[in-house]
């Protein structure tokens, strides 16, 4: 299912291109500059039109939220650090079908100068690898989202891309009990 989601979004591979100076002869536009040159327009002979490759550039970076709040149990036997591993891992598979680089970090700490990120996809790495690094994630802690967030745009600006995304699932409740 989600593969004929995707599937409606990704662009297509090529796209056709009017109004060009060389390529392949589009007989309509080349009429109406015909019509006009007789009727003493000067224009130019852009009568052609080109197949372009369309190619998406895009990285993204998951940012996951795995303080102590997230152990809690959002309905029946599941947590809603369940739910977060589930949106990453389906997250990454659609990266994967559009061919955009994802990374996914997690991350919780405690006090203003111990955060803690774990890096569960780096952009290189395959599907098989956040699969394995999720199993091992455990909400523990407190929040630190404002160092995180600062780490994983970094970590995003080393990626040369077009476009680039970051996007954070938290629980929205803060456990930061120190302060």
């Amino acid at each position: 299912r989600i593969e004929r989601e995707m599937e409606a979004i990704k662009p297509s591979a090529r796209a056709l291109v009017r109004n060009c100076f060389e390529g392949e002869l589009d007989e309509k536009k080349f009429y109406e500059w015909w019509l006009d040159t007789k009727s003493g327009g000067d224009k130019l002979p852009n009568f052609y039109y080109q197949w372009q490759k369309r190619k998406r550039d895009v990285a993204s970076v998951l940012l996951i939220d795995a303080s102590q709040s997230t152990e809690r149990v959002a309905v029946e036997n599941k947590t809603f650090l369940d739910f977060l591993k589930e949106s990453a891992y389906y997250f990454c598979l659609a990266s994967q079908f559009l061919d955009d680089k994802s990374a996914v970090l997690a991350y919780n700490g405690r006090g203003e100068r111990n955060s803690r990120i774990f890096l569960l996809k780096d952009f290189s790495e395959s599907q098989k690898v956040l699969y394995e690094r999720l199993r091992l994630l455990r909400g523990e802690l407190n929040n630190r989202d404002g160092s995180a967030i600062r780490f994983a745009v970094q970590h995003l600006l080393n990626i040369p891309s077009k476009t680039k995304f970051l996007f954070h699932l938290a629980d929205m409740k803060p456990s930061d009990i120190e302060f």
